[in-house]
């Protein structure tokens, strides 16, 4: 937005980072680290609301560094840990997926979940002289994507280039070239909603 970084983006009396600190907190998750760039000064105030129910540390960026490059600052980290987007809030069980990102023995494990789009057009089909050979109208095309949350083994953060742009996708081809083990952990798809799109914002 023009006003607000969109962490702060309300959802009736509360933010999004609210809801997603809080869905956090219900499994004793009170250790958190935000990213900050853009209107920094903003989310600092109004998180310092939770100063008491959250120990809450920052990492400032004095230049965008992706959705991954800020990691690269982060040391003395023995355990596992989540990575989350700030515009995707999810209501799915975390002591789950801390379950199966342990039983698995991942190095990275994905949340994922089906997503069904609706096309408003016929798809037509045509051959190499530009016939037409047949319409599918208005189809339903569904695929797995990634939700937007993640949860990272400490081990993999040499893999991060420090002060880069360094995004998700970034490291998960280093990660595939160094045969490391990524999971995925799929999700259903009405326990999580992505508030970065307006449509689904309101």
């Amino acid at each position: 937005t023009e006003i607000l970084p969109k962490a702060l983006l309300p959802i009736k009396n509360t933010t999004i980072i609210s809801k997603i600190l809080e869905s956090y907190y219900l499994y004793g998750i009170n250790k958190v680290l935000i990213t900050i760039n853009y209107r920094s000064e903003i989310i600092k105030s109004y998180l310092s609301q939770y100063k008491k129910k959250f120990k809450i540390k920052f990492i400032s960026e004095r230049k965008p560094l992706g959705t991954v490059g800020s990691l690269s600052k982060l040391s003395n980290l023995n355990n596992p840990f989540f990575l989350t987007n700030c515009d995707i809030f999810t209501t799915y069980d975390k002591s789950a997926l801390i379950k199966s990102h342990l039983d698995s023995k991942n190095d990275l494990t994905v949340v994922v979940s089906k997503k069904s789009i609706n096309f408003d057009y016929g798809v037509c089909k045509i051959d190499k002289n530009n016939n037409l050979i047949s319409i599918k109208e208005k189809p339903i095309y569904s695929n797995i994507v990634i939700v937007g949350q993640y949860i990272i083994s400490p081990k993999i953060l040499k893999f991060i280039p420090k002060n880069e742009l360094f995004n998700m996708n970034d490291l998960l081809e280093v990660l595939f070239k160094k045969k490391c083990k990524v999971g995925t952990y799929r999700i259903k798809d009405n326990d999580w909603i992505d508030v970065g799109q307006w449509n689904l914002y309101k």
